[in-house]
């Protein structure tokens, strides 16, 4: 896990002349931040690293379960900086970075991620940095399981094995932005290793701080349970307006599926600071439900879509007014 941070925000951390590590994005509030969305297995990763960084600063336990509502309260106050989530951590970093301007001051990130991303993305320039009070190291393992149906399978493991361990596929791992097997993941020489072998460190396209940063103890599953859990009240909430055709054009199953969809949608939401509004149109556009909290939209939503036919007819003008309408309802909330 890393820290891709814009070049002039980089410079100005440096001048500080504190350590650049977690404790810095609790502590500054003027910091844009872009991760993966908690849900996902890419922003689960930040999530888990967020909890287990907040509990370190403030010297708590780990294996408190759940967390600490002091370290939830850090990690939403964290969470609060954040601009935009993504899907996947290539989708944050293609976002994020353009050739004109960064939506975001750091992008968390995982460290194979950026060294992909500036491959596929020339213009792409800014500090790679391994956080200086820890991140999370996870090592490659492989380990056969006993008891093989054909004894031709239980002899063919360890020439697989040697072979996953060998020269020549530690080759392809730096290749593809992995670190190869080794007892030493995450030292100094190691990241060093990767890194200078990249062509993005090499032409000065990205410049790499902290190499060799500790590893975190890494949780059990009940704690990173714990921590997905707890990602539904910490992550920063959203205001919502969804928008519905239903004119006749909406016939048939199109409307049912679009209610259905609809619905999964605000099953879905679970931030119960985030707020979700509705608007339908067909000859005319018309607010129905207007942004309400999580808990109180769903019932209002679901009894909305449930009287709702198809009707009216539609055209260029309703649309571009439905759509401002769908905005006003927003900016009200």
């Amino acid at each position: 896990m890393v820290f891709l941070i814009r070049e002039e925000v980089y410079r100005e951390l440096e001048r500080t002349g504190e350590p650049i590590g977690w404790r810095t994005l609790f502590e500054r509030d003027s910091l844009r931040l872009m991760h993966a969305h908690g849900a996902t297995a890419d922003g689960l990763a930040v999530t888990t690293a967020a909890f287990l960084a907040a509990g370190m600063t403030r010297g708590e336990n780990l294996g408190l379960d759940p967390p600490n509502p002091m370290i939830a309260d850090m990690v939403e106050s964290l969470e609060s900086k954040v601009v935009e989530y993504g899907p996947d951590d290539s989708s944050v970093i293609a976002r994020a970075v353009s050739k004109e301007h960064w939506l975001a001051d750091v992008v968390i990130t995982q460290e194979h991620s950026v060294l992909l991303a500036a491959k596929k993305m020339p213009h792409l320039r800014g500090a790679v940095v391994y956080p200086a009070d820890s991140t999370i190291w996870v090592d490659q393992i492989i380990a056969s399981v006993a008891g093989w149906d054909r004894a031709s399978d239980h002899n063919a493991f360890p020439l697989l094995a040697e072979h996953l361990h060998g020269s020549e596929m530690a080759e392809r791992y730096r290749a593809e932005g992995f670190h190869p097997i080794s007892d030493s993941i995450g030292s100094v020489d190691e990241v060093n290793a990767l890194v200078s072998s990249h062509p993005s460190t090499t032409t000065g396209q990205l410049q790499v701080s902290n190499a060799g940063t500790p590893a975190m103890v890494l949780p059990s599953s009940n704690m990173v349970g714990a921590y997905a859990a707890a990602w539904q009240t910490v992550q920063r909430p959203v205001d919502v307006c969804l928008v519905l055709d239903i004119s006749s054009s909406m016939s048939g199953d199109k409307l049912e599926a679009a209610k259905q969809g609809i619905q999964a949608f605000v099953n879905k939401v679970e931030s119960p600071q985030s707020a979700i509004g509705l608007v339908v149109f067909s000859t005319e556009a018309q607010p129905l439900v207007p942004l309400r909290r999580t808990a109180q939209a769903r019932p209002e939503i679901k009894a909305a879509l449930h009287g709702l036919i198809p009707e009216g007819w539609t055209g260029c003008v309703f649309l571009r007014s439905t759509l401002f309408l769908g905005i006003s309802v927003t900016r009200r909330g």
